[in-house]
C-alpha cells in the first residue's frame, strides 16, 4: 500500500461530487417538543417508565429493516428484533459489515454487530472510488482514507475533483496531487502540480484544468500536465466545446480557442455560454443583453432586459425592460415585433412556438418563423408527445407535431395517450386501423364517446 505524506497546513473548502451522498436518510428532524418543569410533572402526574418500543408491523419483512425511532433516530431490525440501536442520526441504507453512521454530530462506519469499524471522529464521511473515503476531521481539510483506517492521502486538502472512476484530485493552492484509485488500500502517486489555483473546466468529469502559475498568468492544461492553452490570461471561466471564456484585468470578458486564436474581443462585463452551442450571452456597460456567436459576430443586438434560446434551439426570444418579447432566429434575423408578455417552447414539438398576448392574455400558436399557424386566438394549449392541444371556450383542437390544425374545437378533453411513435402504431394495430395511421392522442367527443385521434383529424372508438 503507498501512502502520500504531505503537509498544508492553511483550512481549507471542499468540493464535493454529486454522485457521492453522505448517506441514504439525510432529513431534517422536527423541532423539539416544548417542555415542563420536571418537578411540576412529577408533582402532579408522577414519574412513568417510557413506553417500550414497538417494532412496526410493516417493518418485519424478514430481511434487515432500516428504521427511525421518535422520527429522529435510525437503526435496524429483523422482525421483532433489533439488529443495530436506533441511536444514529444519520445511517446508510444498505445493511452491510461497513456502514457510514453519524453519531452526536460526528462521522464514523459501523459493522453489523453495531460495532465501530471507523472512530466517530470525523466531520465529513462519504464515499469515495472503489471503496475509499473522503474524510475529514477538521473543516476544509480532506483527504482519502482505507475502510481500515489507513491514510491513503493525509486529510489536508482543500477540494477534491473527480477526473474518472478511479482518478482523483486533491487540490491546495500551490499543490495538486492526482492519484488513482486501485482498490481500497491502495492508491498510485501519478502526478504532482504546483498551481496558485486550480480549477476543472467543462463536465463533470473534466479533461481539461485552469490552472493559474505563481506569476499570476492563467492558462489551460489537462491530467498530465500539457499546456494547452498558455498561460496568457488574467482569468478564466468555463470552457465549451473549442471556446474558452477569458477575462482582463479590468473584468472584460471574451472568447478564444485552444488554438490561442480570438474569436471574440474583450469588451463585454458579462459572457456565457447558451443550450446552443454556437450562441452566447452578452451585456454591455449600459446593461443591455444581446447574443454573439462563435466568430464574435453580434447575433441579437444588445438592447434587451434579458434573452434567452427556446427548446429548439435555433430561436430566442428577448424580453424589453417594458417586459415584452420579440422572437430573433439564431441567423440574426427578428422574426416579431416586442409585442408578447411570453413565448414558450417545447423540445417534443420544436417547429411550434406559444405567444400571449398581454392585454387579452390569449395565446398565438407560431411557428418557429414567428408566422401564425392557428387562425384562432386560443385560451391555453398543451405539448403531448406526437401533437397538441388548444382549448377555447372549454373546447379543444387537436394538432399534429408540424402544428398543423386537424380538427376543429369541437372536444370537450384531449390526453396524451402515447409516449412514442411505436407505442401509438401498435395501438392502431391493435384497433384494427389500416396501416400508415398515426394517433396523436385521444379524446371525449360531444357525444361523450372517447375516441383516439389521428393526424388526419379522423376519432376512433378506444375500444372495438
Amino acid at each position: 500500500m503507498q501512502h502520500l505524506h504531505l503537509r498544508v497546513a492553511t483550512p481549507l473548502i471542499i468540493l464535493f461530487s454529486p454522485f457521492f451522498g453522505q448517506t441514504a436518510f439525510a432529513q431534517t428532524d422536527p423541532p423539539p417538543p416544548v417542555m415542563h418543569d420536571q418537578e411540576m410533572v412529577e408533582e402532579e402526574k408522577g414519574v412513568t417508565e417510557p413506553a417500550p418500543f414497538v417494532i412496526p408491523k410493516h417493518w418485519k419483512t424478514g430481511k434487515p429493516q432500516a428504521g427511525r425511532k421518535n422520527n429522529k433516530y435510525y437503526g435496524y431490525v429483523l422482525n421483532d428484533s433489533i439488529l443495530i440501536p436506533f441511536e444514529y442520526e444519520e445511517l446508510d441504507i444498505t445493511y452491510s459489515d461497513f456502514m457510514i453512521a453519524k453519531r452526536e454530530g460526528m462521522w464514523g462506519a459501523i459493522n453489523k454487530r453495531g460495532e465501530a469499524v471507523l472512530p466517530f471522529v470525523y466531520i465529513s464521511l462519504i464515499n469515495g472510488r472503489k471503496g475509499t473515503l473522503i474524510a475529514a476531521r477538521k473543516y476544509h481539510e480532506y483527504g482519502l482514507l482505507s475502510r481500515a483506517n489507513d491514510v491513503l492521502v493525509p486529510l489536508e486538502f482543500k477540494q477534491v475533483i473527480h477526473v474518472n472512476d478511479s482518478v482523483l484530485i486533491f487540490n491546495h493552492p500551490y499543490k495538486q496531487v492526482v492519484v488513482e484509485v486501485l482498490n481500497q488500500q491502495e492508491i498510485r502517486a501519478m502526478e504532482t502540480f504546483e498551481y496558485e489555483q486550480f480549477a476543472p473546466l467543462g463536465s463533470l468529469y473534466p479533461r481539461f484544468f485552469s490552472a493559474k502559475v505563481k506569476e499570476g498568468e492563467t492558462g489551460i492544461v489537462d491530467l498530465n500536465n500539457r499546456v494547452l492553452l498558455p498561460f496568457e490570461y488574467h482569468k478564466i471561466h468555463w470552457q465549451h466545446g473549442n471556446l474558452i471564456n477569458f477575462e482582463t484585468e479590468q473584468s472584460l470578458q471574451g472568447l478564444v480557442n485552444f488554438q490561442n486564436q480570438m474569436r471574440a474581443p474583450a469588451v463585454y462585463p458579462y459572457l456565457n455560454s447558451t443550450t446552443n452551442p454556437n450562441l452566447f450571452g452578452v451585456r454591455d456597460a449600459r446593461g443591455k443583453l444581446g447574443m454573439i456567436d462563435s466568430t464574435g459576430n453580434i447575433v441579437v443586438p444588445l438592447q434587451y432586459y434579458s434573452c434567452w434560446v427556446l427548446e429548439n434551439l435555433e430561436c430566442i426570444k428577448c424580453k424589453t425592460v417594458q417586459g415584452h418579447y420579440a422572437l430573433w432566429n439564431d441567423q440574426g434575423k427578428q422574426l416579431s415585433k416586442e409585442i408578447y408578455e411570453e413565448i414558450h417552447g417545447n423540445k417534443t414539438v420544436p417547429d411550434v412556438l406559444a405567444a400571449q398576448l398581454p392585454d387579452s392574455k390569449k395565446w398565438q400558436i407560431l411557428d418557429r418563423q414567428g408566422r401564425i399557424l392557428c387562425r384562432e386566438l386560443v385560451d391555453d394549449y398543451y405539448f403531448f408527445p406526437l401533437g397538441f392541444k388548444c382549448e377555447k371556450a372549454g373546447l379543444a383542437a387537436i394538432f399534429d407535431l408540424s402544428g398543423r390544425q386537424v380538427t376543429d374545437f369541437v372536444y370537450k378533453n384531449a390526453s396524451s395517450s402515447f409516449d412514442t411513435v411505436e407505442a401509438a402504431e401498435k395501438r392502431a394495430r391493435a384497433l384494427g386501423l389500416p396501416e400508415g395511421t398515426r394517433l396523436i392522442c385521444q379524446a371525449i367527443n360531444a357525444a361523450g364517446v372517447r375516441v383516439y385521434i389521428d393526424d388526419t383529424g379522423n376519432g376512433h372508438q378506444t375500444t372495438k
